[in-house]
């Protein structure tokens, strides 16, 4: 699978908080009242949280600022409310603000290159400098839903690049999905098959190639050990979707049937 079909498959999915991210700046203006720095490494949004509200929470507990003291955050020169997600205000203030297209450079791995994806966050003392000239996002549109067809038609590259075999192939050659690096490996893999089925034509290939079991067989797997809870969930939706995609030709598949009406006895135990 070529690096290239991979950062295309990368840039064609939403964005993945737990890679987003996020680098925590002092304002200049307020280097002489706020003690301490933040470190100069990106934050990923997991471990910072998923609202503006968490960024300044993190920001107090790291610099050990009294809770009192109240902080505003700007990003691309836009004071951000508590109340947003980390996420909406990376894709609909930082995203925007970025002069030129983001990198769409791949390295080994089918990675996004370069610092792209990091999105800068001031903070400073509110009302240091009197009223805030700054315009203030508090809310943001409510967006209609897009087709999964449309959202994800980047995706439609794997089958034509031949990447959707060699994505199952990788599954199962797996031996041990509860150790690493192999449960990394999956882990991501699946994540990447869940995107590809969002398209009729990859979820053809999967259903063509007989690769149904597989899945199955995998989620079965993954339950029965705590560490691999997070891959059985991915493909639990994963196996949904394409069955509720094709619902006549489930009907028509008894093996296929059997084995999840197995794995609901499993989920919910009585």
């Amino acid at each position: 699978l070529s690096p290239v079909c991979l950062g295309s498959l990368r840039r064609a999915a939403s964005i993945n908080a737990e890679y987003m991210g996020v680098s925590l700046k002092k304002s200049r203006e307020c280097e002489e009242f706020i003690r301490g720095s933040m470190r100069s490494t990106p934050y990923s949004s997991v471990e910072i949280g998923p609202t503006i509200a968490d960024v300044k929470n993190r920001i107090k507990k790291d610099i050990a600022m009294d809770d009192e003291v109240v902080l505003e955050l700007l990003v691309a020169g836009k004071i951000v409310s508590d109340n947003l997600n980390l996420v909406d205000v990376y894709d609909k203030v930082f995203l925007p603000s970025i002069a030129g297209p983001v990198s769409t450079e791949v390295d080994e791995f089918g990675d996004l290159g370069g610092d792209s994806k990091v999105m800068d966050v001031i903070y400073r003392l509110c009302g240091l400098t009197g009223a805030a000239r700054e315009d203030a996002v508090s809310s943001f549109p409510k967006e209609k839903e897009i087709d999964p067809e449309i959202q994800f038609a980047m995706t439609k590259v794997m089958h034509d690049c031949d990447g959707m075999q060699t994505l199952i192939d990788t599954l199962r050659s797996f031996e041990d999905i509860s150790e690493n690096p192999e449960h990394q490996l999956c882990s991501l893999l699946v994540k990447t098959l869940s995107y590809c089925c969002y398209v009729e034509v990859n979820r053809q290939y999967i259903r063509k190639s007989g690769s149904m079991d597989l899945l199955i067989d995998t989620m079965i797997i993954a339950l029965e050990n705590e560490k691999t809870l997070d891959i059985a969930k991915v493909l639990l939706k994963l196996v949904q979707w394409l069955l509720y995609t094709n619902t006549d030709a489930y009907q028509r598949d008894t093996r296929v049937k059997n084995k999840t009406q197995n794995l609901k006895f499993q989920v919910h135990p009585q």
